[in-house]
């Protein structure tokens, strides 16, 4: 009786632990503030960020304090577009992102002339 207690504790243990490792994200995110070229934060630009493997992208908008983020982006390479009416377009490309990192892309937009 104790020997299938303890086997019925081991995989009810076994159960979690697949269970937890299951549901466990392996993500990370991009955080940033866009300025011009005064240091003045910019606010309504649009921040695209793909997956440079999958195509995939999300789009937000920067917001009050010219800050965006992106909180969870799967493990990957990224590139990051930055557009807003008036200014240069924005791309970097090559950004990492490991399980739990949390990049920080701070740009300063150019003027168009």
């Amino acid at each position: 009786m104790h020997r299938a207690k303890k086997k019925v504790l081991s995989l009810l243990v076994a159960i979690l632990v697949v269970s937890c490792a299951v549901q466990a994200e392996v993500t990370g995110r991009i955080t940033g503030v866009i300025a011009d070229q005064s240091g003045s934060v910019v606010m309504g630009a649009t921040v695209v960020v793909t997956n440079e493997a999958t195509g995939i992208k999300q789009t937000i908008k920067t917001d009050q304090n010219g800050v965006f983020t992106f909180p969870v982006l799967p493990v990957g390479q990224y590139r990051i577009d930055v557009t807003l009416d008036g200014f240069k377009d924005y791309t970097r490309s090559g950004l990492v992102i490991d399980i739990d990192s949390a990049l920080v892309v701070d740009v300063t937009l150019q003027v168009k002339e």
